[in-house]
């Protein structure tokens, strides 16, 4: 049998393996440090005043691209006191009387820079990469207008969250409300799940015969016997992981899709990254398990599996598809909080290290790690049971407490502010 090291080096080393895969821009792009590249949009502007120059933002882009962008524009002379003005108050580049048009944002996330290139109406002399921006240097074909197009790495070689398009709220609600009230209605759900499956106990003891009580409870010990003390997960365990894998690369491909024909592209992206997070997390938890004395086993859950499902349709991915079931003693339950708070701080800390990567050299396999990652921690930090915040509250409620604050804010500042 493999050592937890030994299986740890191989996920490792499958992570590196895929890392490599991913593909480099093209010939076209010519790389350049971030005092080059301002030398050039400098030179771009040498001749720009405030009346012959324009920049069009682009109403699709991040907010987080928007204090970047901003940022930008200080540090440029020319264009610090220059307006941004949104793509929508323009219908073309022709309408335009400026000769120097500044383009906030790729055909992605910019309605004008879109028409251009779609409609192969610019002439591109040059494009720069200076990690993390690219700059395109051109000309409009007819009127000979100077265009200078600026967007982010990320914009090019991550997606777009498409959850909130895509849901039903949209019909009722403006959609910067639908990810909280997605997110809401799962939390409401968890929470009635927990009423309703203490009630239902509550009421077959006041309802049942003693016998089959009895018969209920001798059931019950009798599977808690099955938990063995073990160094590494189990063929079940696998199952389980592998059955959570699939349901959140399901949530997740639906998500993060720009088109749903490349939906199965996506769902193998997300299988493989998902599943070696889940069971490098997983198998981390059994070794600690292991050298604490502990028993406990990882389950799929039906009823999460459901919520996730649910909460993804209606915007935004909340629940639980999978949880750790283990003896329910108090001092147990503390000893594997500190685990869990433990293996979550590494989590946390994957998390920022691959963001932070992400937006220097940006690709989907990155941003769905992180993505994920961010996203597990704040439903398993969630207090309420089987979340695994249950049990380090009950350790450490000071602890649990600052580390889901910090793990929230993360989270909102990465999905709402750099990814929408």
């Amino acid at each position: 049998m493999r050592s937890f090291y030994t299986r740890l080096s191989l996920l490792t080393l499958s992570i590196i393996l895929i890392t490599l895969a991913i593909p480099v821009l093209g010939e076209s792009y010519t790389y350049v440090s971030l005092d080059e590249a301002r030398n050039e949009v400098e030179k771009f502007f040498s001749s720009a005043n405030e009346n012959n120059l324009i920049i069009i933002i682009g109403s699709k882009i991040s907010l987080g691209d928007q204090i970047f962008f901003n940022i930008i524009k200080n540090q440029i002379d020319v264009i610090k006191n220059e307006k941004f003005y949104p793509d929508t108050s323009i219908e073309s580049i022709n309408q335009l009387n400026e000769t120097y048009i500044v383009l906030l944002g790729s055909e992605k996330t910019n309605l004008l820079s879109n028409q251009i290139i779609t409609n192969n109406t610019i002439n591109i002399s040059k494009t720069l990469v200076s990690p993390p921006v690219i700059i395109v240097f051109g000309s409009e074909k007819i009127s000979g207008k100077k265009i200078l197009i600026l967007y982010t790495l990320k914009e090019k070689y991550n997606n777009l969250n498409k959850a909130v398009e895509r849901s039903p709220l949209n019909a009722i609600m403006d959609k910067h409300f639908i990810p909280i009230t997605a997110t809401a209605i799962s939390l409401i759900f968890v929470y009635l799940w927990n009423i309703f499956s203490t009630t239902i106990v509550e009421l077959i003891s006041d309802y049942t015969s003693e016998s089959i009580i009895e018969k209920i409870i001798i059931k019950h010990r009798s599977k808690k016997k099955e938990f063995s003390i073990r160094k590494y997960i189990n063929s079940k365990e696998g199952i389980s992981i592998l059955l959570s894998s699939i349901v959140f690369s399901i949530a997740m491909s639906w998500t993060w899709s720009e088109k749903l024909s490349d939906f199965l592209w996506m769902f193998i992206v997300n299988l493989i990254v998902i599943g070696l997070i889940l069971l490098l997390r997983e198998s981390a938890r059994q070794y600690f398990c292991y050298k604490h004395n502990l028993k406990a086993e990882h389950v799929f859950w039906p009823f999460g599996a459901i919520l996730t499902v649910i909460s993804t349709f209606l915007g935004n991915t909340f629940s639980l598809a999978s949880y750790t079931l283990k003896e329910e003693k108090e001092e147990i339950e503390k000893q594997f909080g500190r685990i869990i708070f433990l293996i979550s701080i590494i989590l946390f800390s994957f998390s920022i290290i691959t963001f932070l990567w992400n937006l220097f050299y940006p690709d989907i396999i990155f941003q769905m790690m992180f993505t994920y990652t961010i996203m597990m921690l704040v439903i398993d930090l969630f207090p309420l049971p089987p979340m695994d915040g249950s049990d380090i509250r009950k350790w450490s409620f000071k602890k649990w407490f600052t580390l889901y604050i910090i793990v929230i804010f993360f989270y909102i500042s990465v999905n709402f502010t750099f990814l929408f």
